[in-house]
């Protein structure tokens, strides 16, 4: 063999960077609301090409391992394509059936449409406050008031900066730049 063989039998095809970006396990009100309004994890693109997530999907750590797939009408775009780093459509939420996410805790896995584990994340307990205002999610200030008594009910986890950085309690952002709320604090099951 010659080194021109070698290296084509040595080349890599370089990883999809499609991550878990932001997780709303427990938003104001009943988890089953539909849409923005209820549960959803939020996927971010770190490559420079636009990707279809078609047939991808997203399973929880429950015992019976709840399972969204990825389809236009999961979305809060209304397709499955995600686009490239830097464009306005980097990001995209995926709506969940349902109150799946497990608001003591959970592992949010993403799987490619092979069935290839891509990532997964941990939080820790989604506590529920007192006052039932549905005014934090989404996108809003998550600013306690006098009737807040547990304080993360309607806030997400999220990476800040996007695509990478460590996961904190966050204001709900589907759709763009994660940014903190006040009292932002680091979110983990540890």
């Amino acid at each position: 063999m010659d080194e021109d063989e070698d290296a084509e039998e040595l080349s890599v095809v370089p990883e999809i960077s499609v991550t878990l970006h932001e997780i709303l396990a427990n938003p104001e009100g009943a988890d089953n609301q539909d849409g923005l309004l209820g549960e959803w994890v939020e996927l971010y693109n770190n490559d420079q090409e636009a990707i279809d997530l078609a047939d991808w999907y997203i399973e929880d750590a429950s015992p019976s391992g709840n399972r969204q797939i990825i389809s236009a009408s999961s979305t809060h775009t209304q397709s499955t394509v995600i686009g490239t780093q830097g464009s306005s459509q980097e990001w995209l939420a995926v709506f969940m059936a349902g109150a799946v996410l497990n608001n003591t805790g959970d592992t949010v896995s993403l799987y490619n449409a092979d069935g290839e584990l891509q990532e997964e994340h941990t939080y820790g307990p989604r506590a529920t406050d007192e006052d039932g205002d549905a005014d934090a999610t989404p996108g809003q200030e998550n600013t306690p008031d006098d009737t807040e008594e547990a304080g993360n009910e309607g806030k997400s986890t999220a990476r800040i900066p996007d695509g990478n950085g460590d996961w904190l309690d966050s204001i709900p952002t589907p759709g763009e730049k994660n940014r903190l709320g006040e009292g932002a604090q680091e979110n983990s099951a540890e």
